[in-house]
C-alpha cells in the first residue's frame, strides 16, 4: 500500500541522476525500480527533462507511472542535449520536443512545462514566451514557466503575467532565492516554486568532506576543487540540525517547504534506499521549528562566497 507524507507536505523527485550520465552510472532496470519505489513512498511528482538521458527518462516515467491519474509532471525545454550546453528556442524546436515528451511520459498534457535554463536575452524575446502561452492554450500545458539558470534573471520574467511556475535552485547553502525576494513575490503572485537541488548536489548529504574527488562521468567533476571544499566545509555549519529524528539531508529538504520558504523541494535520487530516507523528511518529526530556521538564516549570512558565482 502506498505511504503518503504529511497531507500539507509534497516532495518531488528530480531524475537527472535516473539518466546515468550526471551522478555516475545506472541502468535502466535500477532507475525504473527506483521510480517505482518513489511512488510506493507518496511522490506523485517528477521533475525530468528532455534531455535528461536524452529522452530515456522521460520513457522510463512513462513506462513507471505515466499512467496514474495522481501523478504529475514537470517536463523542460532548452537544450539540444544532454552532453551540450547548446540551447533552441525556436518553435519548431520547441513544438519538436513537446511532442516526444507527450509521447514518452504517456501523457496528452503536460502538468508543468519550463523554459530550461533560458538566457536574459530568451527571457526578454517576448516570441519565446507566446510559443509557451500558445502551448497553454492548446492544452498541451497545463501551467507554464522557466526553471531559472540564475537567481539573478528572475527580475526578467516579473512581467510575465502568464508564468505559472518557477524552478530555482535553493538549498541551506544558496539561500539567494530568500534574500532577493524571488520567494515572496511568488508566494505574492500565486507562482509554484520548485527548489532544485535541495542537497546542493548531494554536499548536504553529509557524505562528503574536503578533498572528495567525483569521477567523469559525475558533473560534479566539472567543479574546481576549491569549490567542491567550500560547499564540503560550509556544509558542516548546519550540523546543529541533526538529531535523532533527522538526518542533515532530511532536514535540507525540511527547509524548503518550512513555513517561512513554502516551496517543493525536489532532490535528486538514485535508489531506493535514498528515496525512502529522502522521505522521511516530510514527517512531522523532521520539519524546521521557527528558532531553527532564524539560527539558518543567521549561518547563511555567515558564509561567504559559497555559492559559485
Amino acid at each position: 500500500m502506498m505511504r503518503q507524507t504529511n497531507k500539507n507536505i509534497r516532495i518531488g523527485f528530480g531524475t537527472w541522476p535516473l539518466g546515468g550520465n550526471a551522478y555516475g552510472h545506472l541502468t535502466e532496470e535500477n532507475a525504473y525500480k527506483t521510480i517505482k519505489a518513489a511512488y510506493d513512498e507518496g511522490v506523485t511528482l517528477f521533475d525530468t527533462a528532455d534531455i535528461y538521458g536524452d529522452g530515456v527518462v522521460e520513457k522510463l516515467l512513462g513506462a513507471a507511472v505515466g499512467g496514474l491519474e495522481n501523478v504529475e509532471f514537470i517536463s523542460k525545454v532548452g537544450y539540444v542535449c544532454e552532453e551540450s550546453s547548446s540551447q533552441c528556442f525556436d518553435e519548431k524546436h520547441i513544438r519538436n520536443r513537446i511532442e516526444s515528451s507527450l509521447k514518452n511520459l504517456n501523457r496528452s498534457q503536460l502538468d508543468y512545462y519550463l523554459l530550461h535554463s533560458p538566457t536574459v536575452q530568451n527571457l526578454k524575446n517576448y516570441s519565446v514566451l507566446k510559443i509557451f502561452e500558445n502551448l497553454k492554450k492548446e492544452g498541451l500545458a497545463k501551467k507554464i514557466g522557466v526553471s531559472l539558470r540564475t537567481i539573478d534573471t528572475f527580475k526578467n520574467i516579473t512581467n510575465w503575467d502568464s508564468c505559472d511556475s518557477i524552478e530555482i535552485i535553493l538549498n541551506l547553502l544558496d539561500q539567494r532565492a530568500i534574500d532577493n525576494g524571488l520567494v515572496e513575490y511568488c508566494s505574492n503572485n500565486n507562482i509554484s516554486v520548485f527548489a532544485r537541488l535541495p542537497l546542493c548536489s548531494g554536499f548536504l548529504s553529509g557524505k562528503y568532506l574536503v578533498g572528495v574527488n567525483f569521477p567523469k562521468n559525475d558533473v560534479r567533476s566539472r567543479w574546481s576543487q576549491n569549490q567542491i571544499d567550500k560547499w564540503c566545509a560550509a556544509s558542516t555549519q548546519y550540523n546543529f540540525l541533526i538529531n535523532p529524528n533527522r538526518d542533515l539531508a532530511q532536514a535540507a529538504i525540511a527547509f524548503c517547504f518550512c513555513s517561512q520558504v513554502n516551496t517543493i523541494p525536489i532532490p535528486g535520487m538514485k535508489t531506493p534506499l535514498q528515496v525512502k530516507s529522502n522521505m522521511k523528511a516530510g514527517k512531522t518529526e523532521c520539519f524546521i521549528t521557527p528558532l531553527e530556521f532564524k539560527k539558518i538564516r543567521n549561518t547563511w549570512m555567515g558564509l561567504k562566497n559559497v555559492p559559485p558565482f
